[in-house]
């Protein structure tokens, strides 16, 4: 970690009133502009144990383009209010494709056992145009409940969801300290990140330390009551080449990626708690067993733009008693539960959530308040257009909307929280804002009503080697 960057994180420290418990972040391209601007999204889930934390990036390169749109919203929140989770979007336009490094402060890890005392996780975005797939780089999609536990006697291997849209060999490793990938970074000792061979029935996972699992999957084993307690886990998730790939700049400057190099990384941050035992791990007693039609873990499924979809969750506990659902997925997700141990999940995929939206979500129970959860299971849904799509019904856009480039708007656009621009407005340049532009924040954001968010700290790079004592990020 680098003196700089240290020093940041003590200026900061009073900035946060609430403690670090996990996320994901994730990246994907939108769409190519015609001014030949690459227009990318930053997707990422922050949990923490109160709803009001707001999210602090730095800078680590000299391109990581402008912020056009910004969101931060509740996903969800367990019943004893110990975490909340919320997802941020940010849409981020570049004129240069050159790659970059932005890096996420989530300010104290809350307490455990590893010695993990504050969070950083580094995303490293991939812009160049790919050879292979004729478009810019797409990050492993992927997800995890916040907080996953588990008795001290029962074994149990974690699968992380691992499914990269570029058709990219998907890796896991623990994350290092020089790298800038973490603060603290011992790895969870109760944990075995571990290659793992599929047989019919159970998965057989050697309790061997490796650096790299191509599986991405972490093993616990049946453990002493000392090692009971909470674990933070930080982990980077990298996309990797099958074979060689030209990745090209607007300039005309290529590049060529070898097979088995990385090309872009994220991180997955999680809490791990480990219990006291109990009598029995046979799921269906106290541990919730899922049951059809919830869908299998690493499911692949379709979802049709501005088309509401449900998933269907059924889980049984014959001893302990069910208490709740937790999930993780985009904000606007709807929980609801019609009966002891069934619930549905219900999303509406609108035109900015990209091709691939991933899932996770375990069944809670309790019993003499010990609480058990189910396995963890995480579903992918491929997003796609129907054929009878309209965009001038299912988004208030005029028939001759361009939805591939989203600019140049023509006089009569027409938007529910936009509609006081002038009629000669062009968002391609962003040089020109309408009587109701909001300079509350100073942050060249027009007010968007109900949908306006202060948006996220972000401290470009020159300004980390002088940083004012005064420096704070409310």
């Amino acid at each position: 970690m680098s003196l700089s960057l240290l020093l940041l994180l003590l200026l900061l420290g009073s900035a946060w009133a609430s403690l670090f418990l996990g996320s994901v972040l994730t990246y994907y391209p939108l769409h190519t502009n015609e001014d030949g601007s690459t227009t990318m999204v930053l997707r990422y889930k922050l949990t923490y144990d109160l709803c009001s934390e707001s999210d602090v990036w730095v800078c680590l390169d000299d391109n990581c383009g402008f912020l056009s749109s910004y969101a931060l919203k509740t996903v969800d929140q367990n019943s004893s209010a110990a975490w909340c989770q919320r997802e941020g979007i940010q849409t981020r336009r570049f004129r240069s494709n050159a790659p970059f490094m932005i890096e996420f402060f989530g300010g104290p890890w809350g307490s455990n056992r590893n010695g993990v005392s504050y969070m950083a996780a580094l995303t490293s975005v991939e812009l160049r145009k790919r050879s292979d797939t004729g478009r810019v780089n797409s990050s492993p999609q992927t997800n995890v409940l916040p907080e996953l536990r588990v008795p001290s006697n029962c074994q149990r291997d974690i699968d992380l969801l691992t499914f990269d849209p570029d058709g990219d060999e998907v890796r896991c490793r623990y994350g290092t300290r020089a790298a800038l990938e973490c603060v603290h970074c011992t790895p969870a000792p109760v944990l075995s990140l571990s290659s793992v061979s599929t047989h019919r029935g159970r998965k057989q996972v050697p309790r061997v330390l490796l650096r790299w699992s191509t599986s991405c999957t972490l093993s616990f084993s049946s453990t002493l009551p000392s090692d009971e307690g909470t674990y933070a886990v930080q982990l980077v998730m990298e996309d990797v080449a099958r074979q060689p790939v030209t990745v090209t700049r607007d300039d005309g400057a290529e590049t060529v990626l070898q097979a088995d190099a990385p090309i872009g990384q994220s991180a997955v941050d999680f809490t791990f708690i480990v219990d006291p035992a109990v009598e029995s791990c046979t799921e269906g007693l106290y541990l919730p067993r899922f049951l059809p039609p919830t869908p299998a873990n690493r499911a692949r499924l379709s979802a049709a733009v501005d088309r509401p979809l449900e998933i269907s969750i059924k889980a049984e506990a014959n001893i302990s008693t069910i208490s709740e659902l937790l999930f993780s997925g985009p904000y606007n997700t709807i929980k609801t539960s019609s009966g002891a141990g069934q619930y549905t999940l219900r999303w509406t995929p609108s035109e900015g959530d990209g091709e691939n939206q991933p899932f996770c979500f375990a069944v809670q129970a309790v019993f003499n308040s010990v609480q058990f959860q189910s396995e963890l299971r995480c579903v992918v849904f491929n997003n796609y257009y129907p054929t009878d799509y309209n965009p001038q019904f299912n988004n208030n856009y005029p028939t001759n909307y361009n939805q591939q480039f989203n600019n140049n708007y023509p006089t009569n656009y027409n938007q529910q929280f936009n509609n006081n621009y002038p009629t000669n407005y062009n968002p391609q340049f962003n040089n020109y804002y309408p009587t109701n532009y909001n300079q509350q924040f100073n942050n060249n954001y027009p007010n968007y009503q109900t949908n306006y968010h202060v948006p996220p700290c972000i401290i470009p790079r020159w300004q980390h080697k002088r940083l004012p004592v005064s420096l704070s990020c409310n």
